[in-house]
Protein backbone atom coordinates (compact mmCIF):
# COMPACT_ATOMS: atom_id res chain seq x y z
CA UNK A 1 0.00 0.00 0.00
CA UNK A 2 2.92 2.56 0.92
CA UNK A 3 4.78 1.64 -2.42
CA UNK A 4 1.69 2.34 -4.34
CA UNK A 5 1.17 5.59 -2.31
CA UNK A 6 4.44 6.76 -3.53
CA UNK A 7 4.12 5.45 -6.91
CA UNK A 8 0.86 7.80 -7.19
CA UNK A 9 2.03 11.01 -5.62
CA UNK A 10 5.17 10.92 -7.76
CA UNK A 11 2.94 10.76 -10.59
CA UNK A 12 0.50 13.34 -9.72
CA UNK A 13 2.73 16.08 -8.36
CA UNK A 14 4.48 16.88 -11.51
CA UNK A 15 1.89 17.07 -13.61
CA UNK A 16 -0.02 19.09 -10.81
CA UNK A 17 3.14 22.00 -10.39
CA UNK A 18 2.84 21.67 -14.67
CA UNK A 19 -0.82 22.34 -14.59
CA UNK A 20 -0.84 25.43 -12.65
CA UNK A 21 2.32 26.62 -14.20
CA UNK A 22 0.92 26.52 -17.45
CA UNK A 23 -2.52 27.93 -15.99
CA UNK A 24 0.21 30.87 -14.49
CA UNK A 25 0.94 31.15 -18.06
CA UNK A 26 -2.43 31.57 -19.69
CA UNK A 27 -3.35 34.30 -17.34
CA UNK A 28 -0.79 36.55 -17.73
CA UNK A 29 -0.68 36.07 -21.54
CA UNK A 30 -4.32 37.05 -21.54
CA UNK A 31 -4.09 39.79 -18.60
CA UNK A 32 -0.92 41.28 -20.54
CA UNK A 33 -2.54 40.74 -24.26
CA UNK A 34 -6.21 42.00 -22.98
CA UNK A 35 -4.91 45.12 -20.25
CA UNK A 36 -1.74 45.33 -20.79
CA UNK A 37 -1.23 45.28 -17.06
CA UNK A 38 -2.25 41.84 -14.15
CA UNK A 39 -4.37 42.94 -11.36
CA UNK A 40 -3.54 42.81 -7.71
CA UNK A 41 -6.83 39.61 -7.96
CA UNK A 42 -4.65 37.56 -10.89
CA UNK A 43 -0.98 38.01 -8.65
CA UNK A 44 -2.85 36.76 -5.26
CA UNK A 45 -4.26 33.90 -7.20
CA UNK A 46 -0.75 33.37 -9.02
CA UNK A 47 0.72 32.93 -5.85
CA UNK A 48 -1.92 30.61 -4.59
CA UNK A 49 -1.21 28.24 -7.77
CA UNK A 50 2.67 28.12 -6.76
CA UNK A 51 2.18 26.88 -3.05
CA UNK A 52 -1.29 25.39 -3.82
CA UNK A 53 0.69 21.64 -5.69
CA UNK A 54 3.18 21.69 -2.30
CA UNK A 55 0.28 21.48 0.02
CA UNK A 56 -1.79 19.34 -1.97
CA UNK A 57 1.21 17.02 -1.95
CA UNK A 58 1.51 17.23 1.73
CA UNK A 59 -1.99 16.58 3.21
CA UNK A 60 -1.77 13.64 0.45
CA UNK A 61 0.59 11.94 2.34
CA UNK A 62 -0.12 12.36 5.84
CA UNK A 63 -3.92 11.68 5.12
CA UNK A 64 -4.89 8.44 6.73
CA UNK A 65 -7.05 7.50 3.55
CA UNK A 66 -4.81 8.41 0.81
CA UNK A 67 -6.97 7.85 -1.58
CA UNK A 68 -9.94 9.98 0.04
CA UNK A 69 -7.59 13.07 0.14
CA UNK A 70 -6.78 12.68 -3.14
CA UNK A 71 -10.08 12.71 -4.40
CA UNK A 72 -10.60 15.70 -2.37
CA UNK A 73 -7.28 17.98 -3.71
CA UNK A 74 -8.40 16.90 -7.81
CA UNK A 75 -11.89 18.69 -6.81
CA UNK A 76 -10.61 21.34 -5.18
CA UNK A 77 -8.50 22.26 -8.61
CA UNK A 78 -11.98 22.30 -9.82
CA UNK A 79 -12.42 24.99 -7.78
CA UNK A 80 -9.07 27.06 -8.44
CA UNK A 81 -10.28 25.95 -12.41
CA UNK A 82 -13.13 28.45 -11.33
CA UNK A 83 -11.03 31.31 -10.88
CA UNK A 84 -9.02 30.21 -13.73
CA UNK A 85 -11.87 31.04 -15.96
CA UNK A 86 -12.77 34.28 -14.40
CA UNK A 87 -9.11 35.54 -14.50
CA UNK A 88 -9.11 34.73 -18.46
CA UNK A 89 -12.38 36.48 -18.66
CA UNK A 90 -14.58 33.39 -19.44
CA UNK A 91 -12.24 32.67 -22.45
CA UNK A 92 -13.94 29.04 -23.12
CA UNK A 93 -10.56 28.10 -25.31
CA UNK A 94 -8.40 28.72 -22.97
CA UNK A 95 -10.67 27.56 -19.45
CA UNK A 96 -11.78 24.55 -21.15
CA UNK A 97 -8.78 22.18 -21.73
CA UNK A 98 -8.05 22.55 -17.90
CA UNK A 99 -11.99 21.72 -17.23
CA UNK A 100 -12.25 18.53 -19.18
CA UNK A 101 -8.53 17.69 -17.99
CA UNK A 102 -9.12 18.04 -14.38
CA UNK A 103 -12.47 16.32 -14.74
CA UNK A 104 -11.15 13.66 -16.46
CA UNK A 105 -8.56 13.06 -13.98
CA UNK A 106 -10.77 13.08 -11.62
CA UNK A 107 -13.16 10.28 -12.86
CA UNK A 108 -10.23 8.07 -13.73
CA UNK A 109 -8.88 8.33 -10.03
CA UNK A 110 -11.75 8.45 -8.29
CA UNK A 111 -15.10 7.27 -10.80
CA UNK A 112 -18.50 9.02 -11.08
CA UNK A 113 -18.36 10.22 -7.03
CA UNK A 114 -15.18 12.15 -7.90
CA UNK A 115 -16.41 13.57 -10.91
CA UNK A 116 -19.65 15.15 -9.45
CA UNK A 117 -17.89 16.23 -6.30
CA UNK A 118 -15.59 18.20 -8.62
CA UNK A 119 -17.61 19.99 -10.76
CA UNK A 120 -19.90 20.86 -7.90
CA UNK A 121 -16.77 22.54 -6.28
CA UNK A 122 -15.91 24.30 -9.91
CA UNK A 123 -19.80 25.27 -9.88
CA UNK A 124 -19.58 26.47 -6.18
CA UNK A 125 -16.63 29.04 -7.28
CA UNK A 126 -18.25 30.49 -9.76
CA UNK A 127 -21.16 31.16 -7.39
CA UNK A 128 -18.46 32.75 -5.26
CA UNK A 129 -16.87 34.52 -8.07
CA UNK A 130 -19.68 35.91 -9.26
CA UNK A 131 -21.26 37.10 -5.93
CA UNK A 132 -17.84 38.96 -4.71
CA UNK A 133 -16.33 39.82 -7.95
CA UNK A 134 -18.00 42.18 -10.98
CA UNK A 135 -18.17 40.41 -14.51
CA UNK A 136 -14.94 40.85 -16.64
CA UNK A 137 -15.35 43.98 -18.61
CA UNK A 138 -14.71 42.06 -22.03
CA UNK A 139 -16.18 38.48 -21.84
CA UNK A 140 -14.29 36.43 -24.70
CA UNK A 141 -16.22 32.96 -24.72
CA UNK A 142 -15.05 31.43 -27.58
CA UNK A 143 -12.53 34.05 -28.66
CA UNK A 144 -8.91 32.65 -30.40
CA UNK A 145 -7.43 36.17 -30.99
CA UNK A 146 -5.02 35.84 -27.91
CA UNK A 147 -2.84 32.42 -29.01
CA UNK A 148 -0.83 32.55 -26.41
CA UNK A 149 -3.27 32.29 -23.83
CA UNK A 150 -4.96 28.96 -25.28
CA UNK A 151 -1.69 27.79 -26.06
CA UNK A 152 -0.93 26.36 -22.39
CA UNK A 153 -4.39 25.09 -22.21
CA UNK A 154 -3.78 22.94 -24.75
CA UNK A 155 -0.36 22.09 -23.63
CA UNK A 156 -1.87 20.94 -20.37
CA UNK A 157 -4.75 19.14 -21.78
CA UNK A 158 -2.20 17.01 -23.67
CA UNK A 159 0.14 16.89 -20.16
CA UNK A 160 -3.50 15.18 -18.61
CA UNK A 161 -4.32 13.04 -21.55
CA UNK A 162 -1.29 11.34 -20.93
CA UNK A 163 -1.35 11.23 -17.32
CA UNK A 164 -4.75 9.97 -17.40
CA UNK A 165 -3.52 7.30 -19.94
CA UNK A 166 -0.77 6.97 -16.74
CA UNK A 167 -3.73 6.56 -14.37
CA UNK A 168 -5.62 4.31 -16.41
CA UNK A 169 -2.76 2.23 -16.82
CA UNK A 170 -1.83 1.86 -13.36
CA UNK A 171 -5.50 1.46 -12.23
CA UNK A 172 -5.26 -1.54 -14.98
CA UNK A 173 -2.04 -3.26 -13.90
CA UNK A 174 -3.78 -2.77 -10.49
CA UNK A 175 -6.88 -5.00 -11.19
CA UNK A 176 -5.15 -7.03 -13.40
CA UNK A 177 -2.82 -7.96 -10.07
CA UNK A 178 -6.41 -8.01 -7.72
CA UNK A 179 -7.71 -10.56 -10.07
CA UNK A 180 -4.83 -12.46 -9.97
CA UNK A 181 -4.52 -12.65 -6.50
CA UNK A 182 -9.11 -13.28 -6.69
CA UNK A 183 -7.90 -15.99 -8.35
CA UNK A 184 -5.43 -17.48 -6.45
CA UNK A 185 -7.64 -17.31 -3.50
CA UNK A 186 -10.50 -18.60 -5.62
CA UNK A 187 -8.24 -21.62 -6.40
CA UNK A 188 -7.22 -21.66 -2.45
CA UNK A 189 -10.54 -21.26 -1.42
CA UNK A 190 -11.87 -24.04 -3.57
CA UNK A 191 -8.87 -26.13 -2.16
CA UNK A 192 -9.68 -25.22 1.65
CA UNK A 193 -13.44 -26.02 0.32
CA UNK A 194 -12.31 -29.53 -0.37
CA UNK A 195 -10.22 -29.92 2.87
CA UNK A 196 -13.14 -28.96 4.81
CA UNK A 197 -15.61 -30.78 2.87
CA UNK A 198 -13.25 -34.29 3.47
CA UNK A 199 -12.38 -33.14 7.42
CA UNK A 200 -16.37 -33.13 8.09
CA UNK A 201 -16.84 -36.15 6.40
CA UNK A 202 -14.43 -37.40 8.49
CA UNK A 203 -15.61 -35.81 11.42
CA UNK A 204 -19.14 -37.46 10.23
CA UNK A 205 -17.62 -41.03 10.46
CA UNK A 206 -16.01 -40.08 13.96
CA UNK A 207 -18.76 -38.45 15.37
CA UNK A 208 -20.86 -42.25 14.38
CA UNK A 209 -17.80 -44.01 15.66
CA UNK A 210 -18.42 -41.68 19.27
CA UNK A 211 -21.95 -42.27 18.93
CA UNK A 212 -21.46 -45.73 18.39
CA UNK A 213 -19.00 -46.06 21.41
CA UNK A 214 -21.38 -44.14 23.46
CA UNK A 215 -24.08 -46.27 22.83
CA UNK A 216 -21.52 -49.49 23.75
CA UNK A 217 -20.23 -47.33 27.20
CA UNK A 218 -23.95 -46.95 28.22
CA UNK A 219 -24.49 -50.48 27.40
CA UNK A 220 -21.56 -51.52 29.83
CA UNK A 221 -22.73 -48.69 32.11
CA UNK A 222 -25.82 -50.65 32.64
CA UNK A 223 -24.01 -53.66 33.26
CA UNK A 224 -21.60 -52.10 35.46
CA UNK A 225 -24.37 -50.63 37.46
CA UNK A 226 -26.32 -53.86 37.87
CA UNK A 227 -23.01 -55.81 38.73
CA UNK A 228 -22.68 -52.89 41.14
CA UNK A 229 -25.57 -53.55 42.70
CA UNK A 230 -25.27 -57.11 42.71
CA UNK A 231 -21.99 -56.61 44.66
CA UNK A 232 -23.45 -53.76 46.74
CA UNK A 233 -26.02 -56.44 47.85
CA UNK A 234 -23.74 -59.35 48.51
CA UNK A 235 -21.09 -57.30 50.43
CA UNK A 236 -24.63 -55.97 52.70
CA UNK A 237 -25.12 -59.71 53.33
CA UNK A 238 -21.89 -60.21 53.91
CA UNK A 239 -21.50 -57.68 56.15
CA UNK A 240 -24.74 -58.36 57.83
CA UNK A 241 -23.53 -61.83 58.02
CA UNK A 242 -20.39 -61.14 59.71
CA UNK A 243 -21.78 -58.45 62.09
CA UNK A 244 -24.00 -61.17 63.16
CA UNK A 245 -20.29 -63.13 63.44
CA UNK A 246 -19.55 -60.17 65.61
CA UNK A 247 -22.87 -60.55 67.89
CA UNK A 248 -21.65 -64.42 67.92
CA UNK A 249 -18.29 -63.70 69.02
CA UNK A 250 -18.82 -61.12 71.59
CA UNK A 251 -21.30 -63.76 73.22
CA UNK A 252 -18.78 -65.74 73.60
CA UNK A 253 -16.26 -63.66 74.92
CA UNK A 254 -16.88 -62.90 79.14
CA UNK A 255 -18.68 -59.88 80.30
CA UNK A 256 -16.37 -56.97 81.65
CA UNK A 257 -18.86 -56.84 84.52
CA UNK A 258 -18.27 -60.52 85.63
CA UNK A 259 -14.37 -59.77 85.35
CA UNK A 260 -14.62 -57.04 87.89
CA UNK A 261 -16.92 -59.06 90.24
CA UNK A 262 -13.89 -60.71 90.74
CA UNK A 263 -11.20 -57.70 90.39
CA UNK A 264 -12.56 -54.82 90.26
CA UNK A 265 -9.46 -52.86 89.77
CA UNK A 266 -9.25 -54.30 85.65
CA UNK A 267 -9.80 -53.26 82.41
CA UNK A 268 -10.07 -55.16 78.71
CA UNK A 269 -8.62 -52.76 75.65
CA UNK A 270 -10.38 -54.70 72.78
CA UNK A 271 -9.70 -53.10 69.67
CA UNK A 272 -10.47 -55.34 66.48
CA UNK A 273 -8.66 -54.53 63.03
CA UNK A 274 -12.08 -55.57 61.33
CA UNK A 275 -15.38 -56.20 62.60
CA UNK A 276 -14.77 -59.85 63.89
CA UNK A 277 -11.40 -60.48 65.75
CA UNK A 278 -8.66 -63.10 65.96
CA UNK A 279 -7.75 -61.96 69.27
CA UNK A 280 -10.46 -63.63 72.33
CA UNK A 281 -10.28 -63.66 76.01
CA UNK A 282 -10.77 -66.23 78.50
CA UNK A 283 -12.15 -66.29 81.97
CA UNK A 284 -13.39 -68.54 84.37
CA UNK A 285 -13.59 -69.66 87.96
CA UNK A 286 -13.08 -73.23 88.45
CA UNK A 287 -11.52 -75.21 91.70
CA UNK A 288 -10.61 -72.19 93.55
CA UNK A 289 -9.13 -70.69 91.22
CA UNK A 290 -9.47 -67.69 88.76
CA UNK A 291 -8.67 -68.72 84.84
CA UNK A 292 -7.55 -66.34 82.74
CA UNK A 293 -6.29 -65.73 79.31
CA UNK A 294 -5.49 -63.57 76.31
CA UNK A 295 -5.15 -65.68 72.51
CA UNK A 296 -4.39 -64.11 69.45
CA UNK A 297 -4.72 -66.25 66.26
CA UNK A 298 -3.49 -66.89 62.50
CA UNK A 299 -4.86 -63.91 60.94
CA UNK A 300 -7.56 -61.82 61.52
CA UNK A 301 -11.19 -60.63 60.14
CA UNK A 302 -13.05 -63.71 59.57
CA UNK A 303 -10.38 -66.59 59.39
CA UNK A 304 -8.41 -65.17 62.80
CA UNK A 305 -12.38 -64.76 64.00
CA UNK A 306 -13.10 -68.92 63.33
CA UNK A 307 -9.93 -69.85 64.93
CA UNK A 308 -11.26 -67.90 67.99
CA UNK A 309 -14.60 -70.04 68.02
CA UNK A 310 -12.23 -73.30 67.89
CA UNK A 311 -9.71 -72.11 70.89
CA UNK A 312 -13.02 -71.51 72.93
CA UNK A 313 -14.44 -74.09 72.30
CA UNK A 314 -11.55 -76.08 73.53
CA UNK A 315 -10.25 -74.20 76.48
CA UNK A 316 -13.83 -74.70 77.49
CA UNK A 317 -13.58 -78.39 77.34
CA UNK A 318 -9.98 -78.35 78.80
CA UNK A 319 -10.77 -76.51 82.07
CA UNK A 320 -14.85 -76.76 82.59
CA UNK A 321 -15.73 -80.21 81.20
CA UNK A 322 -12.18 -81.76 81.93
CA UNK A 323 -11.29 -80.14 85.15
CA UNK A 324 -7.54 -78.85 83.85
CA UNK A 325 -6.55 -75.92 85.61
CA UNK A 326 -2.70 -75.70 85.53
CA UNK A 327 -1.80 -73.15 83.01
CA UNK A 328 0.96 -75.62 81.53
CA UNK A 329 -1.22 -78.77 80.97
CA UNK A 330 -4.13 -76.50 79.73
CA UNK A 331 -1.68 -74.97 76.89
CA UNK A 332 -0.46 -79.09 76.54
CA UNK A 333 -4.51 -79.91 75.92
CA UNK A 334 -4.68 -76.78 73.79
CA UNK A 335 -1.93 -77.64 71.07
CA UNK A 336 -3.90 -81.18 70.76
CA UNK A 337 -7.11 -79.65 70.39
CA UNK A 338 -5.83 -77.89 67.94
CA UNK A 339 -3.74 -80.15 66.04
CA UNK A 340 -6.90 -82.64 65.82
CA UNK A 341 -9.55 -80.60 65.42
CA UNK A 342 -7.90 -78.86 62.29
CA UNK A 343 -6.32 -82.45 61.38
CA UNK A 344 -2.91 -81.10 60.96
CA UNK A 345 -1.37 -84.25 60.79
CA UNK A 346 -3.22 -84.83 57.30
CA UNK A 347 -3.96 -81.75 56.48
CA UNK A 348 -0.30 -79.90 56.61
CA UNK A 349 -2.47 -77.42 58.04
CA UNK A 350 -0.09 -74.36 60.55
CA UNK A 351 -2.82 -71.74 61.58
CA UNK A 352 -3.03 -71.71 65.30
CA UNK A 353 -2.70 -68.99 68.05
CA UNK A 354 -0.05 -67.67 70.76
CA UNK A 355 -1.66 -67.73 73.67
CA UNK A 356 -0.67 -66.43 77.59
CA UNK A 357 -2.92 -67.94 80.64
CA UNK A 358 -2.47 -67.49 84.13
CA UNK A 359 -4.37 -69.56 87.27
CA UNK A 360 -4.80 -67.24 90.40
CA UNK A 361 -5.81 -68.94 93.49
CA UNK A 362 -8.95 -68.02 94.62
CA UNK A 363 -9.35 -69.81 98.32
CA UNK A 364 -11.48 -68.40 101.92
CA UNK A 365 -8.90 -66.92 103.99
CA UNK A 366 -9.23 -70.35 106.25
CA UNK A 367 -7.71 -72.34 103.67
CA UNK A 368 -4.47 -70.52 104.05
CA UNK A 369 -3.31 -72.85 106.88
CA UNK A 370 -3.26 -75.88 104.03
CA UNK A 371 -2.65 -74.17 100.89
CA UNK A 372 -0.41 -71.21 102.11
CA UNK A 373 -0.38 -67.89 100.89
CA UNK A 374 -2.13 -67.22 97.69
CA UNK A 375 0.12 -67.55 93.84
CA UNK A 376 -0.37 -66.87 90.23
CA UNK A 377 0.61 -69.95 88.12
CA UNK A 378 1.70 -68.86 84.52
CA UNK A 379 2.66 -70.53 81.25
CA UNK A 380 2.57 -68.82 78.18
CA UNK A 381 3.31 -69.98 73.98
CA UNK A 382 4.17 -66.30 72.35
CA UNK A 383 2.86 -64.20 74.50
CA UNK A 384 4.53 -62.57 77.91
CA UNK A 385 3.47 -61.79 81.44
CA UNK A 386 4.18 -58.11 82.49
CA UNK A 387 3.23 -57.88 86.40
CA UNK A 388 4.01 -54.81 88.60
CA UNK A 389 5.59 -55.39 92.57
CA UNK A 390 7.02 -52.86 94.28
CA UNK A 391 6.77 -50.15 91.25
CA UNK A 392 9.36 -52.21 89.34
CA UNK A 393 7.52 -53.74 86.44
CA UNK A 394 8.87 -57.78 85.60
CA UNK A 395 8.58 -59.43 82.11
CA UNK A 396 7.93 -63.61 82.40
CA UNK A 397 8.92 -64.57 78.40
CA UNK A 398 6.16 -66.97 77.20
CA UNK A 399 7.90 -70.21 75.36
CA UNK A 400 8.53 -69.91 71.98
CA UNK A 401 6.25 -72.60 70.98
CA UNK A 402 2.71 -71.99 68.80
CA UNK A 403 -0.29 -73.93 69.70
CA UNK A 404 -0.63 -75.33 65.89
CA UNK A 405 1.14 -76.24 63.35
CA UNK A 406 3.74 -78.93 63.29
CA UNK A 407 6.52 -77.66 61.49
CA UNK A 408 9.00 -76.01 64.19
CA UNK A 409 8.74 -78.18 67.61
CA UNK A 410 7.71 -81.54 68.55
CA UNK A 411 4.06 -81.69 68.95
CA UNK A 412 4.64 -83.53 72.51
CA UNK A 413 6.94 -80.83 73.91
CA UNK A 414 5.79 -79.70 77.64
CA UNK A 415 5.26 -76.03 78.60
CA UNK A 416 6.77 -74.12 81.55
CA UNK A 417 5.11 -73.23 84.38
CA UNK A 418 6.21 -70.01 86.19
CA UNK A 419 4.95 -69.45 89.54
CA UNK A 420 4.57 -65.88 91.67
CA UNK A 421 3.42 -65.22 94.79
CA UNK A 422 1.12 -62.50 95.54
CA UNK A 423 2.09 -61.94 99.20
CA UNK A 424 2.64 -58.36 97.96
CA UNK A 425 0.49 -55.95 95.40
CA UNK A 426 0.36 -57.07 92.16
CA UNK A 427 -0.77 -56.05 89.53
CA UNK A 428 -0.48 -57.98 86.17
CA UNK A 429 -0.98 -57.35 81.77
CA UNK A 430 -1.16 -59.54 79.10
CA UNK A 431 -1.03 -58.08 75.57
CA UNK A 432 -1.46 -59.58 72.22
CA UNK A 433 1.25 -57.99 69.25
CA UNK A 434 -0.71 -56.07 67.75
CA UNK A 435 -0.33 -53.11 70.35
CA UNK A 436 3.73 -53.53 70.00
CA UNK A 437 3.79 -54.24 66.25
CA UNK A 438 1.67 -51.53 64.95
CA UNK A 439 3.88 -48.82 62.97
CA UNK A 440 3.10 -44.94 63.76
CA UNK A 441 4.75 -41.85 64.59
CA UNK A 442 6.86 -39.81 63.27
CA UNK A 443 9.52 -42.00 61.91
CA UNK A 444 6.55 -44.79 61.01
CA UNK A 445 8.13 -47.18 62.83
CA UNK A 446 6.53 -49.83 65.56
CA UNK A 447 5.70 -48.85 68.67
CA UNK A 448 8.04 -51.84 70.24
CA UNK A 449 7.97 -53.97 73.22
CA UNK A 450 9.99 -51.53 74.95
CA UNK A 451 7.92 -48.19 74.49
CA UNK A 452 4.98 -50.32 75.46
CA UNK A 453 6.73 -51.62 78.98
CA UNK A 454 8.18 -47.64 79.55
CA UNK A 455 4.06 -47.06 79.18
CA UNK A 456 3.30 -49.30 81.56
CA UNK A 457 5.70 -48.33 84.17
CA UNK A 458 4.70 -44.93 83.70
CA UNK A 459 0.73 -45.12 83.95
CA UNK A 460 0.37 -47.79 86.51
CA UNK A 461 -0.65 -45.63 89.43
CA UNK A 462 -3.35 -44.86 87.48
CA UNK A 463 -6.45 -46.49 88.62
CA UNK A 464 -7.07 -49.15 85.93
CA UNK A 465 -10.18 -47.37 83.97
CA UNK A 466 -7.66 -44.25 83.49
CA UNK A 467 -4.53 -46.95 82.00
CA UNK A 468 -7.11 -48.35 79.71
CA UNK A 469 -7.95 -44.86 78.33
CA UNK A 470 -4.32 -43.36 78.45
CA UNK A 471 -3.61 -46.67 76.90
CA UNK A 472 -6.28 -46.21 73.45
CA UNK A 473 -5.47 -42.78 73.46
CA UNK A 474 -1.64 -43.71 72.91
CA UNK A 475 -1.95 -45.84 70.19
CA UNK A 476 -4.40 -43.79 68.50
CA UNK A 477 -2.11 -40.82 68.26
CA UNK A 478 0.16 -42.97 67.31
CA UNK A 479 -1.41 -44.12 64.47
CA UNK A 480 -2.55 -40.95 63.63
CA UNK A 481 0.94 -38.78 63.78
CA UNK A 482 2.49 -41.91 61.17
CA UNK A 483 -0.84 -41.42 59.10
CA UNK A 484 -1.24 -44.77 59.59
CA UNK A 485 -3.83 -47.53 59.95
CA UNK A 486 -4.28 -50.67 62.65
CA UNK A 487 -2.73 -53.76 61.15
CA UNK A 488 -3.62 -56.28 63.80
CA UNK A 489 -6.33 -56.58 66.07
CA UNK A 490 -5.34 -55.30 69.26
CA UNK A 491 -5.76 -56.69 72.98
CA UNK A 492 -4.32 -55.33 76.19
CA UNK A 493 -5.76 -57.00 79.63
CA UNK A 494 -5.08 -55.16 82.66
CA UNK A 495 -6.00 -56.62 86.27
CA UNK A 496 -4.93 -55.20 89.83
CA UNK A 497 -4.36 -58.56 91.91
CA UNK A 498 -3.92 -57.41 95.44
Amino acid sequence: MSQKRSNINKAIYPVRIIGYLLAILSIIFHQYYTWHSISVLSWIIIGIFLIYPHIALVVSKKASNHREAEFWVLSIDLFWIGWIGYLLDFNLMSTLPFLFANSATAYSVGGTKAFLRAWALWLVANFIILIAFPLPQNIMLMSADNVWAFIPSVIYLFAATHYIAFISFHRGISILKVKKQLEEQNIELKEQKEELLVMNEEIKQQNEEIVSQRDHIDEQNKILENKNFIIEKTNQEITSSINYAKRIQHAILPEIDTIKSFFPESFILYKPRDIVSGDFYWFTSKNYKIIIAVVDCTGHGIPGALMSMIGNEILNDIIKSRNITEPDKILYQLRKGIINTLRQEESNNQDGMDVAICAVDNFPDSYKEHLGEAKLEYAGAGISLLYMQNDILNQIKGDRIIIGGLKTYDSEQSFQKHTISLTSPTTIYFSSDGYTDQFGGADKKKFSSKRFKDLLQKIHPLSMEKQQIYLNQTIEGWMAEGDEKQLDDITVLGIKLS
